[in-house]
């Protein structure tokens, strides 16, 4: 409808078609080259630091996940859901994680699980540590992000590419 609207010359005007045609070419040959050649920058949240680049990131209807790793430590990552950090590979999260996972292993004792069910992967921190438990049989992970599934494979060194085991689904 709008190149109609350009290309079809106006009542008294006497403009050439050739020019407005030249005009809609040119409109559309910026459209597609800024579609081709623009790559924006992902937005960056308000925890971001200039020490942080981008290693992951992924928008979808239901969340916005990202994971960041230090300029300075190249083995600090940190995975953010919404703009909030829910897990990294270093410092209180990730001992948090950690200290969850074996948890219920010290207070079962004697009897300890064979089966796991882990409610949310962020960085896969917590089911790498349970999988580890020479006792364990399964361990499900319910993760309703497949952004957040995704971002996780970032962490392999760190869980032990823990979702590639055929214990963890």
């Amino acid at each position: 409808g709008a190149a109609w609207g350009l290309l079809r010359p106006a009542a008294g005007t006497g403009r050439a078609p050739a020019a407005r045609a030249a005009l809609a070419g040119g409109a559309v040959l910026c459209w597609t080259a800024a579609l081709f050649f623009w790559h924006p920058r992902p937005f960056a949240s308000w925890e971001e630091g200039p020490q942080e680049r981008v290693l992951y990131y992924e928008e979808s209807g239901t969340d916005t996940v990202k994971v960041l790793q230090s300029t300075t430590n190249p083995d600090g990552l940190r995975i953010t859901a919404n703009g909030i950090t829910v897990g990294q590979s270093f410092g209180a999260i990730d001992a948090k994680q950690q200290v969850l996972a074996h948890l219920p292993f010290l207070i079962a004792g004697d009897a300890p699980p064979r089966r796991v069910l882990s409610v949310g992967l962020s960085s896969g921190a917590l089911i790498g540590e349970v999988a580890r438990h020479p006792g364990v049989q399964t361990v499900d992970c319910v993760e309703g992000s497949s952004s957040m599934i995704e971002a996780a494979r970032q962490f392999d060194r760190f869980h032990d590419r823990v979702l590639d085991k055929p214990s963890v689904s």
